[in-house]
């Protein structure tokens, strides 16, 4: 089971690896830090397309 939460953008940073892709993410509020792994990339960027739709 995985939840999804919406994070505010202006708090969150990218963290490029030694090639410039990103290693993780970093949510920062008030004094404290997150850091989320890069495990793997999903495309959220156009659920709606057919190149990632189950009936493209």
């Amino acid at each position: 089971m995985a939840e999804l939460y919406a994070l505010r953008p202006e708090r969150m940073t990218v963290v490029p690896g030694a090639r410039g892709w990103p290693e993780a993410y970093e949510y920062r509020m008030g004094g404290h830090v997150h850091r989320f792994k890069v495990h793997q990339q999903w495309p959220f960027a156009y659920p709606a397309s057919e190149e990632f739709s189950s009936r493209g």
